[in-house]
């Protein structure tokens, strides 16, 4: 295998041409895409609504206690929630802003995306200008899919986009380190998949993986002991973050046999696979979690597991005896989203511990949030398995890319004009003309009675139904007065 040459010196000119133009043009290819499609934003879902509640309301000492000294349900990232909060204040109920900058988002994204595809592709033997047109066609395959258009529509999704972009370009330099030997890549490896950490709590099993694949890597190649200092200063800082990942979070009492864990561990990793590379082309129906199966689901789960694993340590056994780093490449490729996804479905199984009813798992066998971790996992080696086939193939190979790209969009396409009609008829009206009405509505109410009856605003959440005198600094903005609206609560 050959090894990496040495990166080019980055100008201004060379980072504008390596990023900033990739991330700009494919920005405007999805965006164009999803515009076109008619997709809408849910500016007010949830943590979005209340972020924009919070950003006007004037008192954010709920905020910074909920959000910046504690963690969030599992998630400190407290940098990430001031940046939403800031972003919150800045756009406001301006549905475009949000559409855009979502758009962004899955531009860089997809721009990792396509690096690690093109570094993986490399690796395996391919020429650089097939690896690189290869790599932004599977990228896009990955970010033109149902999973990913319902998530764009709930701006807080920005944290699962972001956390997956980290962790795609802490993969990519572990690609290097492992194929081409490149051991400044280990740094940059182990970095990238730290940051990972302060945007979502999933973060820590990137975090925790890309450590063990780094301690593997270096037992396997024979590195500088230099590199277990970095290995150690990175594991502290983990160590430390996901210790901040637990404060504010009640514990529980274990209240189930330690063999029920394992079982709903196995269903879970079972269920995780199989819903994972589902949801690429998936109609947004998801099957039902089935717990009665669990039994079964959860030893195809170990089964799978311990196969993989075993195959991974194998090939980096071999990789150390024989001196053959594309071994190490393959060990990584098999051992890493295999690793990474028992540690992410260690995580929920742990959380529900203190309950009895299996059916609390069911959010993680069919929410797209949860779901997307499976399918990026599953990334790395369909990229493998793509530069496999490529090698023999050459530029032919892109022929079956294009037709896979093509296929996500039409498909996707369809989701957003035939099927979220069906099963989401809410997301059909803009968010700008829902906040338009209630603004309007306020305002006709105080004119007519001189109060404004206090009601859930359905119409804008349908999940956490938030009251409407959440917003009234908000209301009072787009009236141009100042506290011109008196909410009266109902009895």
């Amino acid at each position: 295998m050959p090894h990496a040459s040495q990166p080019p010196s980055s100008g201004p000119m060379q980072l504008a041409r390596r990023l900033l133009l990739p991330w700009l043009a494919l920005t405007l290819v999805v965006g164009a895409f999803y515009h076109w499609s008619g997709l809408n934003i849910q500016t007010f879902r949830a943590e979005s609504g209340l972020f924009i509640a919070w950003a006007y309301s004037g008192d954010l000492a709920h905020f910074v206690d909920a959000h910046i000294y504690l963690s969030y349900s599992g998630h400190y990232t407290p940098l990430y929630f001031a940046a939403e909060l800031l972003q919150a204040r800045l756009f406001s109920t301006n549905e475009h802003l949000w559409f855009w900058r979502q758009m962004l988002l899955l531009g860089l994204l997809g721009t990792a995306l396509a690096s690690l595809t093109r570094t993986t592709l490399e690796a395996l033997g391919n020429r650089r200008g097939l690896a690189q047109i290869a790599g932004y066609l599977l990228a896009l395959v990955f970010l033109l899919q149902p999973a990913i258009a319902e998530m764009v529509t709930w701006p807080f999704m920005a944290a699962q986009f972001l956390c997956m972009t980290c962790a795609a370009i802490g993969l990519r330099h572990l690609i290097r380190a492992s194929a081409f030997q490149d051991e400044r890549a280990l740094f940059w490896a182990m970095a990238w998949s730290y940051a990972s950490m302060h945007f979502l709590g999933v973060g820590f099993v990137v975090s925790i993986t890309t450590l063990f694949s780094c301690c593997v890597l270096m037992w396997s190649q024979r590195l500088a002991p230099r590199h277990w200092r970095t290995i150690c200063i990175f594991a502290v800082l983990t160590a430390l973050h996901g210790v901040m990942m637990t404060r504010g979070v009640p514990t529980q009492e274990l209240a189930i046999p330690p063999s029920t864990l394992v079982k709903r561990f196995g269903a879970l990793y079972m269920g995780l696979v199989h819903g994972g590379l589902q949801s690429l082309w998936a109609s947004g129906r998801f099957r039902w979690p089935d717990v009665e199966a669990f039994p079964v689901d959860a030893v195809y789960g170990l089964a799978l597991l311990a196969a993989l694993l075993a195959t991974a340590i194998a090939m980096a056994q071999r990789s150390r005896t024989q001196s053959r780093p594309s071994l190490m490449l393959a060990s990584i490729v098999v051992g890493f989203p295999a690793l990474a996804l028992a540690l992410f479905s260690a995580l929920p199984v742990l959380r529900t511990k203190g309950t009895l009813d299996p059916h609390s798992l069911d959010g993680y066998l069919f929410g797209t949030r949860y779901l997307i971790f499976a399918t990026f996992f599953a990334y790395l080696p369909i990229s493998a398995l793509v530069g496999m086939v490529a090698r023999k193939l050459g530029k032919p190979m892109l022929v079956p890319l294009l037709i896979l790209s093509l296929g996500s969009a039409a498909g996707t396409a369809a989701f957003i004009r035939i099927t979220i009609p069906q099963i989401w008829p809410y997301l059909l009206t803009p968010s700008d003309v829902l906040w338009a009405n209630v603004v309007k509505e306020a305002a006709t109410q105080q004119k007519a009675q001189g109060h404004v009856k206090d009601r859930p605003l359905s119409e804008l959440d349908h999940e956490f139904n938030p009251p409407m005198h959440m917003f009234t600094p908000l209301i009072e903005r787009d009236l141009g007065c100042s506290k011109c609206i008196h909410i009266e609560s109902t009895p």
